[in-house]
């Protein structure tokens, strides 16, 4: 799961082909050493916002340097996908408000959210 907190530095989608895409995330774990990347491809099994029974591959791992070289990096992966994939690349960068980053990425047009009071 990709979790937006403050420690989050940027979040990256891409509709690869018309029945997948791909998102990925870097947060930090110790400042401009040390962070994590979560990413994931997901299938698309039907048209469903929620619910769905869409297949989804998650996967993550660490990244070391500073933050504008593993956002570089990140960049230089993402432009890879992008040059063969049917979508536009999107890209959100937290500068320091992780508030705002939300709002931004809700306003994206593949968002789709609901409410929840949090009891499960």
């Amino acid at each position: 799961m990709i979790e937006i907190t403050d420690k989050i530095v940027a979040i990256w989608y891409l509709q690869t082909l018309p029945t997948q895409d791909w998102m990925a995330a870097v947060s930090e774990i110790e400042p401009d050493s040390e962070y994590e990347l979560v990413y994931r491809f997901r299938y698309y099994k039907d048209d469903k916002a929620f619910d769905s029974e869409d297949k989804k591959n998650w996967y993550s791992g660490k990244l070391t340097g500073t933050r504008s070289y593993v956002l570089a990096a990140m960049r230089e992966v993402a432009g890879a996908l992008a040059s063969v994939a049917t979508g536009k690349l999107y890209e959100l960068v937290n500068e320091g408000d992780v508030a705002k980053l939300m709002r931004k990425f809700q306003d994206l047009p593949f968002v789709y959210m609901r409410a929840s009071n949090g009891i499960d």
